[in-house]
């Protein structure tokens, strides 16, 4: 019995969860697609999707299915036919993982498939080459235009496998057929487009990355040739000048330079190319297949004329996935010599050049040998082959080679491309140790009286140090400003050969450097130094030296340059700017005997000099750094403790002393005048004394009535000055650093126009403008407060959409906000018609949800209800952010005066001002309630029914 209940209870229950489970299957194919591949398996939820077939796999076992939108690859289950290419289906079953290459994706079980009608394909979605290999589109019907390189036909399956080339990539694609295509004979450098699905299936790369179903789905564009050598002949200089289609099959001639293994260096009309030959197919013994290729790469000499067939679409190389032939033998015109200077310039792009330099550094990457060489102005990287059997040299440490190689310079950057380490040849040897080179004299280096880019050493004590690469060292009464060299060590794996992890040393210590003497103007990273990719070792301590006393104008007319010096001047504006990665750099605008120098600190501080403020004189010890192309003229404070407030500048002082005192004396004169006055009236109505007396009486009453009025008026005077003190200070706090950034920015323009990059012209002028539009818009909210003071602000009432209004209000506050917190309407029914002045609801809401936002922590949620309560509407604006303490609770509503909590936040105390007398001219209310740490509520209610 008890059994027999059991089970009556388990079939309801199964017919219950089974509407349910239906309840809950997914229907759309982007659903499905969204899910994360490897819960499709682990947790399948249920589908019923419907689609055309895209494509059917080679042992009918799974399809692809595609709806219009996107597409969905299903496996089916033991027993189930399978659909043919664009059977319009109904599929039932559910979620599983499908991996590929370590990828992830969900798939379709199918349980049950149903075929519906016969359908059309869907129209591709059109990708670039780069796109289809990014398997963004994995499984959707695409479409792609490129050049065929080669291709391959398979009797046995009846598939044709090819490769083609397009924008900056290439591809392989699997079509597949009924029998041999006629069309084979003319696909050869065609320029064709595929449809087909987005597989990659195994590889999830390059190889196989285009399923194409059917010959239907080819079209050739431009028809090409049964020979790869048939290409269009054009000149080597046509090439290099890279204005031909991406992907195009082009023939050029010339004279082999040198081979390393796929690499193909030719000399011919116009210059030079480093190109690359494409792997021919695997030819297998017995193999019935069809190869169009030119089969193995054939061996090449220097001096051999050749054809090279390729295309130009994959940087470096100027033609790729070649193919080459021998057509004779010519002549190898010797390289030309050149200084590393004129190959980074471009001068010699794409040109068989030779190149003399010194190396600083190199390391292992495979069978490579990376070289960071310098030249007197600058340093190039040079990737030289060699196996990685060959001994890993140590003792190159300034030695001076000779490459010979191609230049390319491509996207702003010049590579230097070496066929073999017998095109390397050591000219005067190196050393093991990079101390191992002569003392030099730091005169002659601090005015480029030594040979650049020659390495040398000096002995010196550190004035300061600018974590992590900057050092100022004084040595033999000259001072140098050097920069270490970082250790390759981390990033860049083993072997390597560079200085080691760099010092980070102190004040005082005695340093060994050695370093390159250049002059690199025009590159940031160098300009300004004596010495730069440093080693650095520490030889002992000595007590500091003091820093030299001086004058802003002694440092402006080129004085002290990389000395720690003393300076004090009266500080105009400080501003604080992000340099990225946590770091912040404060610049100072300081003046004193009529110049003004900018000084610089950099750190993981974003306020380091709060004490100081602008009118301060102050006392500050930095290091004065050389101008150059890039910077002007200034100084560096290493810590925010050199930089001492003495007070108020003496400028300031006097200039106050002569305004106030003037109108003091001023204000005496006029009181002595008066007192002269007023015994002439006094001596001339002696006679009416009399008169006067009785009227005493009568004076007092309005004397009483008079000192009440001046009470009152000296209360509100008190009241006007408090609020005129926190005008000036709100005032004066928001406009300092947007006169700061203006000040600077139009100081560098002022002097250093003519040397400033158009790019660094444009950000100077942005600074400008944005700075500028924050100032106009605190003016704006003064505005609009004084127009409400005086009354001059109308109420206008119209009939508008509430809820409407509230809902762009925060739509606006999203997007202004980069959605930092997510705000949440609750709205009822019923608001779409009330009766008020919308403009002034407008600053009402978008004030408080502004102020929500503002201050909740990122991530929080903003909610905003709205109801209505008889003819009022009651608005409610929660938040989780700071809260309001209960001391400045009171104060709420006062002009410019800010919350104490608020800390960095920007803002000026004039929103809720605004707020209140908006809703006081509607006869509304406003309450808040608040708790510190936890939130804030403004509750509104305004009477907008029942006119």
């Amino acid at each position: 019995m008890n059994r027999h209940v059991l089970c009556i209870l388990l079939s309801a229950l199964l017919g219950m969860i089974a509407p349910a489970a239906r309840g809950q299957e997914m229907e759309r194919i982007h659903d499905v697609t969204a899910l994360n591949g490897k819960e499709a398996g682990t947790s399948p939820r249920m589908v019923k999707l419907r689609g055309v077939v895209t494509e059917v796999g080679v042992e009918k076992k799974s399809f692809t299915i595609n709806d219009g939108a996107e597409g969905i690859g299903v496996v089916l289950s033991s027993g189930i036919a399978c659909p043919t290419l664009s059977d319009d289906v109904e599929v039932e079953g559910k979620t599983m993982n499908f991996t590929v290459a370590g990828f992830s994706h969900p798939r379709v079980l199918a349980d049950a498939v149903r075929v519906v009608s016969k359908g059309k394909l869907p129209e591709p979605t059109k990708l670039t080459l780069a796109e289809l290999n990014s398997f963004k589109h994995f499984e959707r019907w695409v479409s792609v235009e490129g050049f065929v390189l080669r291709w391959k036909f398979c009797p046995s399956t009846n598939e044709v496998t090819g490769c083609i080339a397009g924008d900056t990539t290439w591809t392989t694609f699997t079509l597949r057929a009924n029998g041999r295509p006629e069309w084979l004979s003319k696909l050869m450098r065609a320029k064709v487009r595929l449809t087909g699905i987005n597989a990659g299936v195994n590889t999830h790369n390059a190889f196989g990355a285009l399923i194409v179903p059917s010959p239907a789905q080819l079209e050739i564009l431009t028809p090409g040739g049964g020979s790869a050598f048939d290409a269009p002949l054009v000149s080597i200089k046509e090439v290099n000048a890279r204005t031909l289609e991406p992907g195009m099959r082009v023939k050029v001639r010339g004279v082999v330079a040198a081979q390393n293994n796929f690499q193909v260096y030719l000399r011919g009309d116009g210059g030079a190319q480093f190109n690359a030959l494409q792997s021919p197919w695997e030819r297998q013994p017995e193999s019935r297949d069809e190869l169009a290729d030119t089969g193995p790469w054939p061996v090449l000499s220097p001096g051999d004329e050749v054809e090279f067939v390729g295309s130009s679409s994959v940087l470096p190389y100027a033609l790729n996935f070649g193919d080459v032939r021998v057509i004779g033998k010519g002549s190898i015109a010797p390289p030309e010599k050149v200084d590393l200077d004129t190959m980074k310039a471009g001068r010699y792009t794409d040109n068989w050049i030779t190149l003399e330099a010194r190396v600083f550094c190199w390391s292992r990457s495979g069978d490579l040998i990376i070289y960071n060489v310098w030249g007197p102005h600058g340093y190039v990287t040079i990737h030289v082959p060699t196996p990685v059997t060959e001994a890993f040299p140590s003792d190159l440490h300034g030695a001076k080679v000779r490459f010979t190689g191609v230049a390319v310079h491509r996207n702003s950057v010049t590579s230097y491309y070496i066929p073999s380490p017998a095109h390397f040849e050591v000219l005067e040897p190196g050393t093991e140790d990079p101390f191992a080179v002569p003392e030099g004299n730091p005169a002659d280096i601090a005015s480029d009286r030594v040979p650049l880019g020659v390495p040398t050493k000096i002995t010196g004590q550190v004035i300061g140090f600018a974590p992590p690469f900057t050092i100022f060292l004084r040595s033999a009464d000259t001072a140098l400003r050097v920069k270490l060299q970082p250790t390759w060590g981390s990033s860049r794996g083993t072997p390597f050969a560079d200085y080691g992890p760099p010092p980070s040393p102190k004040r005082g210590d005695k340093l060994e450097v050695m370093g390159w003497p250049i002059r690199a103007e025009n590159d940031v990273a160098f300009a300004g130094y004596d010495l730069v990719c440093c080693a650095a070792r520490v030889l002992g301590h000595e007590d500091p030296q003091p820093p030299v006393a001086t004058t802003l104008t002694r440092i402006a007319k080129g004085e002290h340059t990389n000395e720690l010096v003393e300076v004090r001047g009266r500080l105009l504006t400080w501003q604080v700017a992000p340099l990225g990665a946590g770091e912040w750099r404060t610049t100072m605008l300081l003046k004193g005997d009529g110049t003004k120098l900018t000084f610089v600190h950099e750190s993981g501080v974003l306020h380091p000099f709060d004490t100081l403020k602008p009118t301060d004189d102050v006392l500050l010890q930095a290091v004065v750094e050389r101008a150059t192309e890039q910077t002007p003229r200034r100084l560096r404070l290493l810590s925010p403790t050199d930089a001492k407030s003495l007070g108020l500048s003496s400028e300031i002082i006097n200039n106050r002393f002569w305004i106030y005192g003037g109108g003091g004396l001023a204000l005496l004169a006029l009181f002595s005048g008066w007192i002269v006055a007023l015994r002439r009236s006094n001596r001339s109505k002696t006679e009416g004394a009399a008169l006067l007396e009785h009227k005493v009486n009568e004076r007092t009453s309005e004397l009483r009535q008079a000192q009440t009025d001046l009470s009152k008026a000296l209360e509100q005077e008190r009241e006007l000055g408090e609020l005129k003190s926190r005008f000036v200070a709100t005032v004066s706090h928001e406009f300092r650093t947007p006169l700061g950034v203006t000040m600077s920015a139009v100081e560098i323009m002022r002097h250093f126009d003519a040397k400033l990059t158009p790019e660094r012209r444009q950000e100077l002028c942005n600074e400008i403008h944005d700075a500028t539009r924050g100032m106009a818009d605190l003016m704006e909210q003064v505005l609009m407060l004084g127009r409400v003071e005086a009354g001059k602000l109308g109420f206008r009432p119209v009939l508008f959409d509430f809820a409407g209004l509230a809902g762009k209000l925060i739509d606006e506050s999203l997007s202004a906000t980069s959605r930092r917190c997510q705000i949440v309407l609750h709205c009822e029914p019923g608001l779409k018609e009330v009766r008020g002045d919308e403009a002034l609801i407008r600053h009402i809401l978008g004030n408080l949800i502004t102020n929500a936002v503002k201050y909740s922590p990122n991530g929080s949620t903003v909610l905003m209800r709205i109801r209505r309560d008889g003819n009022d509407v009651v608005c409610e604006v929660e938040d989780h952010g700071i809260g309001i303490p209960e001391i400045d609770r009171p104060h709420l509503f006062e002009a410019f005066h800010r919350a104490t909590n608020v800390g960095d936040i920007p803002g000026t105390g004039l929103g809720l001002v605004i707020v209140k007398r908006c809703v006081d001219i509607h006869s509304g209310s406003i309450d808040v309630q608040s708790e510190v740490g936890k939130g804030t509520t403004f509750i509104v209610r305004l009477p907008v029914f029942g006119f």
